[in-house]
């Protein structure tokens, strides 16, 4: 997998998404690819395997997670925390990061053997981590 990092973000955030990104591909290795976006589509970090591209894969989940947050609201529930997408051969997950300076998301490419049980636990603690972890810098 090849590790990047956005420039544009502050050193800091990128290392902390970048690091807690590569213990969640390690952690899951049917992961094709994961990243953090920020609120307006830019990329924070991503760990990718060579098939996965993310010029626009960043903003396209951004757009996605938008469009949650639109169904949610409409239906008077609030804030929309995770976004699903399944498809023939594998998942797209994408999960709000909260109680950041920021607003992150944190999406994940997998091929179809990952349970999404147990995607959406692990993603779900990497969120976290990232969160405490971004508060504390």
């Amino acid at each position: 997998m090849l590790a990047k990092r956005s420039v544009g973000i502050s050193r800091v955030m990128s290392a902390i998404c970048l690091k807690e990104l590569q213990a969640l591909a390690m952690l899951h290795g049917d992961i094709q690819a994961a990243f953090i976006s920020t609120a307006d589509g830019y990329e924070v970090a991503s760990v990718l395997n060579n098939k996965i591209t993310n010029q626009s894969l960043a903003s396209m989940t951004i757009s996605m997670h938008g469009l949650g947050e639109a169904v949610v609201s409409e239906a008077q529930q609030k804030h929309c925390q995770n976004v699903i997408i399944e498809s023939e051969n594998g998942k797209i997950v994408m999960l709000a990061i909260h109680d950041t300076k920021e607003d992150l998301l944190l999406s994940m490419v997998t091929d179809s053997n990952v349970a999404l049980g147990q995607l959406l636990w692990s993603g779900r603690a990497c969120a976290k981590r990232i969160s405490e972890k971004l508060l504390n810098s």
